[in-house]
């Protein structure tokens, strides 16, 4: 997962929307499950569980490190709750002519 221009991320990533979220990076695997954080790859990369995909890289530790577990704990409430998504929000609102 990474937040650096398309080129440049490793395993093709991102976090930009929604739907990439949901496409996940070349493995085709989805980042996260809706409603279930511990299933969810995001998870996994974000408390090093996967080796060699750990979030932030272990290299680049010193520039930025690691989420904090009440980090991590806010992220995986997210998911759990669905991880809504504020276009998503908008878009409902808009549609109805709010």
């Amino acid at each position: 997962m990474c937040r650096l221009p398309r080129d440049r991320q490793k395993g093709k990533f991102s976090i930009a929307s929604r739907k990439t979220i949901l496409k996940g990076g070349q493995s085709g695997e989805p980042a996260l499950l809706a409603g279930n954080s511990g299933a969810s790859k995001l998870i996994r990369t974000a408390t090093d569980q996967v080796e060699d995909l750990e979030m932030p890289p272990l290299a680049k530790r010193g520039t930025y490190p690691a989420l904090t577990r009440d980090e991590v704990a806010l992220i995986k409430s997210w998911i759990d709750e669905g991880f809504p998504w504020k276009t998503a929000a908008v878009e409902s609102s808009s549609s109805n002519g709010k």
